[in-house]
């Protein structure tokens, strides 16, 4: 068997006083040594990178899927992602709630997309056509039970998208959420039941408002009358 310590497992006390032989001897070979304390200071390292509120370390599940690890990594202040229904599993039996899981697709089933935003706060998609399955996959009615529109939700991913927002931006990101509350309250204002190009048609009423205010960009805008009402 080939000296597998180094120089960097002795600076940091990787085996502490086990021998890695006497480790292979015990439990056989092959054989996964882990150290907690680095782990745990890995883990603490990325996490104090930035102070910036919304700012999360993500997990990558597929790297390794050791219960015990995850759950390490959880108590330091991380979150996770899952790539299969068979990660998101066990992301969970390691104690990670909806709140901390991601969701990244790819190529998958209808199935596997309802699955998936049933146990998670976030699914990233990769394709449009993904998009229109994950929109049929996940049922309707979010409006109500979920108390934010996506018409009116849509607005702001809008504007994020013309500003180029990100969670770590300044201005660009409060006017994104300014623009998705000013979109919400129109629809709020006007009450339900929910009638879905209504509330498109208000969202988008408010967006053009807005940009005008903001960007200083004049859209056309025309008057909307329900021919149902």
């Amino acid at each position: 068997m080939a000296n597998v310590r180094s120089s960097y497992t002795d600076s940091v006390n990787f085996y502490g006083q086990e021998d890695p032989r006497e480790l292979v001897a015990r439990f056989g070979s092959p054989l996964y040594v882990y150290n907690e304390n680095v782990l745990r200071s890995c883990c603490r390292d990325l996490t104090g990178l930035s102070s910036h509120p919304g700012f999360r370390v993500n997990y990558s599940a597929k790297a390794n899927t050791n219960p015990s690890l995850l759950k390490v990594i959880r108590s330091e202040g991380c979150v996770v992602d899952a790539m299969s229904p068979g990660e998101l599993h066990v992301n969970q039996l390691a104690g990670f709630t909806k709140a901390e899981l991601t969701y990244v697709c790819n190529n998958v089933s209808a199935e596997e997309l309802k699955n998936a935003a049933e146990h998670c706060d976030v699914v990233s998609v990769d394709s449009l056509s993904q998009l229109e399955l994950f929109g049929q996959a996940v049922p309707g009615g979010a409006c109500g039970f979920w108390g934010a529109c996506g018409a009116g939700i849509s607005a702001g991913q809008f504007l994020s998208i013309v500003t180029g927002a990100t969670p770590l931006a300044g201005e660009s990101f409060g006017l994104a959420h300014q623009m998705t509350a000013r979109a919400l309250n129109a629809i709020g204002e006007v009450g339900g039941p929910r009638c879905c190009k209504r509330d498109s048609f208000l969202s988008i009423l408010q967006a053009i408002d807005f940009v005008a205010e903001h960007l200083c960009v004049q859209m056309e805008k025309h008057p909307v009358v329900c021919q149902h009402a």
